[in-house]
This record gives structure tokens, sequence and C-alpha cells, in this order.
């Protein structure tokens, strides 16, 4: 599963700057950065996500969970014929590719460097 683009922002208690925002959009095989990316004008400011109501307590939910059981036997079983040329085509990559290298760049040793000594360096307490 893929999502096509992403934005966020990230909002620290202890810097005053707002945090900082960010947008990543999947590009044929990678995801990569999207400074310009379309999602960045829908994020809210940092004043709209302190003072949304939403984040003042916890999310209320009840869920009766008493018709279901994870001790059951599932009675339905799934096969897939993998001789089938569509069926291999469209789940072939899923098995070559796991995760696809999630790590972004942290195999490279001096990005991995680099980003664990971001916070000494970098942020002034």
């Amino acid at each position: 599963i893929r999502f096509l683009q992403g934005a966020f922002r990230n909002l620290e208690p202890s810097r005053n700057d707002g945090g900082f925002v960010g947008s990543t959009e999947y590009r044929d095989a990678y995801y990569a950065s999207a400074p310009d990316g379309k999602l960045l004008s829908k994020i809210p400011s940092e004043s709209e996500l302190l003072e949304d109501s939403f984040y003042d307590s916890d999310p209320e939910s009840e869920f009766d969970f008493s018709d279901y059981s994870c001790s059951e036997t599932a009675d339905i079983v799934v096969t897939m014929d993998f001789s089938n040329e569509t069926l291999l085509n469209s789940v072939s990559t899923c098995g070559e590719r796991p995760f696809e290298g999630m790590n972004f760049c942290h195999e490279n040793e001096l990005i991995r460097a680099a980003d664990e000594n971001y916070f000494d360096t970098c942020i002034q307490e």
C-alpha cells in the first residue's frame, strides 16, 4: 500500500518557531521531498492546531467486542493461483521489494551520523 502525497506539521512544545512543515510524494518507484506539494496549503497553522478543541480531550468511543473472539478458527481459506499471469504481475513487486528501503538513506554512514548529531549541533536551548 502506498500513499501518493502527504504533508505534515511538527509542533514541538520546546520550540517557539511553529515547528516545521514538509511534504512528500511518490514518484514512480520512490518517495521524494515535494517542497511545492499541493497539500502544504491544507496544513493548519500552529495557532489553528493549538486552538483546535479536537485535541482538548481523548476521543470517546465505545465498541461492543462481545460478538468477536480471537480464539476462533477461521472458516475461510484463500488460495491464489500464481500461475495466473495477471495475478503474478500484480503482486510480484510486493515480494521483490519489501518495504522498499524504508530506512530513507540511513544506510549511508554520513547521513546517519548527521541525523544522529542534528539536535546536539543545531538545537540551541
